[in-house]
């Protein structure tokens, strides 16, 4: 045998171990990604499932340092949207009858069919100049298409 022969079968070997990787990546990958995308605003726990389908629960993080539990969350990734430059899902909050459809992309994250009901209490924490108005009570938050780009919606 050949070393280019071998050099080719090594690079196919690594390819294949490569995307069997990816395709087995444990849902506590994409919770450290929450945490860190979020600069540790947002906190997914009890992860199961891989990164492409699972479950978890929600926790945003007050500016007093405490959780909220914004409640349980399940996803199904679209690998096909990978070919685009976008990694894609269909999330689901709280047993929700629609899912909200989340493209993350190079600087962006777009939300399509947007429908949430989080604590008052969060919207300090995922728009921290409302936290002024001392929010109590539910808010319930709707878009049909969302786009979150830097500090820009």
């Amino acid at each position: 045998m050949s070393v280019r022969r071998l050099v080719l079968y090594a690079a196919w070997g690594l390819a294949a171990y490569l995307v069997a990787f990816l395709a087995l990546a444990p849902a506590a990958w994409l919770a450290q990604s929450v945490e860190r995308a979020s600069q540790q605003r947002l906190e997914l726990r009890d992860a199961a499932g891989s990164a492409w389908s699972g479950s978890g629960r929600l926790y945003a993080r007050t500016r007093g340092g405490e959780f909220l539990d914004l409640g349980s969350v399940r996803w199904k990734s679209t690998p096909a949207a990978l070919l685009r430059g976008k990694l894609a899902a269909d999330m689901t909050l709280n047993e929700s009858p629609k899912p909200i459809r989340v493209e993350l992309s190079p600087g962006a994250v777009t939300l399509k069919d947007l429908a949430l009901e989080v604590p008052g209490k969060a919207l300090g924490t995922l728009a921290p100049p409302l936290e002024i108005l001392g929010p109590g009570g539910r808010v319930r938050i709707q878009s049909d298409d969302l786009r979150l780009e830097g500090d820009s919606v």
